[in-house]
């Protein structure tokens, strides 16, 4: 059978707009130039979003920077450059197999122009961020089981005290983990490309905050999760951590004491190897 969707005609099944910029049937070339256009935008608005952040930080500040928290950086940007791809992989694939097959296949059909209104951007980015906020804490919960942590979860948690370029630094399944985190709500509610970049944008921004020290925006309930790896697991919103008992609560120190004392540490570890190294070195 035949659908007609704005002028064109589509064999099979109705084809919805597709969440990267792609046509209705694209050809190998065409996939891979999106794919590589897409990965390295991707790659370079996360960095240049960590680079600022890292730049208005304290530790920027300090003369050992370029000699302990740049080599730490460095590791954290390696273990990001497969983030990137992964995510734009997924959901490529989701808008090519899926998408066609969800209700924003009839609202948002390929070839339409208009946008939604206002009132169902916003309608349509707050299910995304439920969603997405529900997903990711469970979905982070199994991350932190025997089957996923040491071949999976356990790059992200090599940073005891990241930077910001950590948000992003995990293994390549995780990415398509995360990235699903904000599309399988598509199933039930069409969502606009708009909509759904809007959201892409917020999430990427406050994962990598959520990394910075300051943790302004959610008061360092996720930068605590480095400190205490089995406590909270939410991803924008402590609900679900309260609600299962999860929730990270230290009664005699507050959150920048916490890091006050992993910075500690964490110096007095380093300083200690660099002896120990340079004592080899003698010997």
């Amino acid at each position: 059978y035949q659908r007609r969707v704005r002028g064109r005609t589509i064999h099979g099944h109705m084809v919805a707009m597709h969440l990267i910029p792609i046509s209705a049937n694209p050809d190998m070339i065409e996939l891979i130039s999106t794919f590589t256009v897409a990965t390295v935008g991707l790659t370079f608005f996360l960095f240049a979003v960590a680079g600022l952040v890292e730049l208005t930080g304290v530790e920027f500040k300090q003369k050992d920077w370029a000699i302990h928290r740049w080599s730490q950086i460095k590791g954290e940007m390696m273990d990001s450059l497969s983030n990137p791809p992964a995510a734009i992989f997924t959901t490529m694939a989701w808008s090519i197999l899926v998408r066609p097959h969800t209700p924003s296949a009839d609202m948002y059909p390929l070839g339409s122009t208009e946008l939604p209104s206002l009132g169902r951007i916003v309608l349509e980015v707050a299910c995304v961020f439920w969603a997405a906020d529900i997903f990711i804490y469970f979905e982070h919960q199994l991350m932190h089981t025997a089957m996923f942590y040491k071949s999976v979860h356990k790059t992200h948690h090599t940073y005891h005290v990241p930077s910001a370029f950590a948000g992003f630094a995990n293994h390549p399944l995780e990415a398509v983990f995360f990235t699903f985190a904000s599309l399988w709500v598509q199933l039930f509610v069409a969502i606009h490309p708009l909509s759904h970049g809007i959201f892409g944008v917020f999430g990427a921004t406050w994962t990598i905050l959520s990394h910075d020290a300051r943790s302004y925006h959610d008061k360092g309930f996720h930068y605590q999760h480095h400190f205490y790896p089995n406590r909270n697991f939410g991803a924008f919103t402590p609900i679900w951590d309260n609600l299962f008992g999860t929730r990270h609560v230290n009664p005699e120190m507050t959150y920048q004491e916490e890091v006050d004392a992993k910075r500690k540490l964490q110096s007095k570890i380093l300083q200690d190897t660099e002896a120990k190294i340079s004592k080899a070195k003698d010997c």
